[in-house]
């Protein structure tokens, strides 16, 4: 008897909308959403990833708008198993409740 592929197709999984809870990711943008501006505008603020042990210093953010959407640009650091480092990101939301990270790239 040969063994073969199964190629018998049982459905797909579709990719969640945003970062995945849990992950580093969610906890970055959880931290740049609950920053309040109007109180504390200038950083550095800490946030970190108990789940994974990852942690980062935000170093400035920005608001503004895009079409319907709140957006704030970020500066961050994360250490995690890789080590230390730089970033700068974009994370927006359509509501004011769901925040999701839009570009986030190496940056100095």
């Amino acid at each position: 008897m040969a063994l073969g592929v199964d190629r018998t197709v049982t459905g797909s999984i579709n990719r969640p909308a945003g970062p995945i809870p849990g992950s580093d990711d969610a906890a970055l943008i959880a931290a740049v959403a609950d920053i309040d501006l109007a109180r504390t505008p200038d950083g550095p603020f800490a946030w970190a990833n108990p789940s994974t042990g990852t942690t980062g210093v935000i170093g400035y953010v920005a608001e503004e708008q895009r079409d319907d959407a709140t957006c704030r640009r970020f500066s961050t650091t994360r250490r995690d198993v890789f080590g230390r480092r730089q970033f700068q990101g974009l994370g927006c939301s359509n509501d004011g409740e769901r925040w999701q990270i839009i570009n986030l790239s190496p940056g100095t």
